[in-house]
């Protein structure tokens, strides 16, 4: 009896820890699948598969160990214990799943961008900033030089809008107003054209000197956050 109820117990926790270590390993390869600059999983997709199914199999092995210990016997007992392993292993599958989904998920939230890469400030001397003088004389205005009636109140310089075609856009300022220009080709949209627009981020920009290829990294300036939508 208690050999019985060591080797079930035993089956148990060397099931559940191969069951969290494969279900752990699985997020993590379904993230990387997903995104470029996710954590690079220590084993592929199919070695992850084989730990959580031996992880199952274990603890449904030692469900079945611990239903002989039942004061049944005959076919109430192989139907006890094939109960036991049925139960086990449907509920095994879910929990897997949804945990499995919680670690990919987790592990993209804390990806960072692939497009993102932190800059420090180059020693020497204060930060160069550029100077426009105003102009004396306002050029005539033409058609598509009127902001675009299309932009949300709202919209500040910088924020990427989407329309329900699947367009990106991103909105500037001009001189005359807030007009949009196509992503990824920076077109200038003609104002009126875009359809319902909606926020969907907001962009950072690098700045590369012409003078200076391999002076460094370029200096990065971020637009102000758009509110969540």
């Amino acid at each position: 009896m208690v050999r019985t109820l060591a080797t079930g117990a035993l089956l148990v926790v060397l099931g559940v820890v191969l069951t969290g270590l494969g279900v752990h390993q699985l997020g993590v390869v379904r993230a990387a699948r997903k995104w470029p600059s996710a954590p690079r999983p220590r084993i592929g997709r199919g070695l992850a598969g084989v730990e959580l199914a031996a992880g199952l199999v274990a603890i449904a092995g030692g469900a079945v160990v611990l239903a002989t210990m039942l004061p049944i016997t005959g076919f109430a007992e192989v139907a006890a214990c094939t109960g036991a392993a049925v139960i086990v292993l449907v509920l095994g599958m879910i929990i897997a799943a949804k945990v499995a989904d919680r670690v990919e998920l987790n592990a993209l939230i804390r990806s960072p961008s692939p497009l993102y890469r932190t800059t420090a400030p180059r020693p020497g001397g204060p930060h160069q900033t550029a100077t426009i003088p105003p102009a004396k004389t306002s050029p005539p205005m033409h058609e598509s030089d009127r902001p675009d009636p299309a932009v949300p109140a709202d919209v500040q310089p910088g924020w990427v809008l989407t329309d329900p075609a699947g367009g990106w856009y991103l909105c500037v300022i001009t001189a005359t107003g807030r007009r949009l220009v196509r992503l990824p080709d920076f077109r200038l949209e003609p104002a009126g054209a875009s359809g319902q627009l909606s926020v969907a981020g907001t962009v950072e920009l690098s700045v590369w000197p012409l003078d200076a290829a391999d002076s460094g990294p370029p200096a990065t300036t971020e637009s102000p956050a758009a509110p969540a939508r």
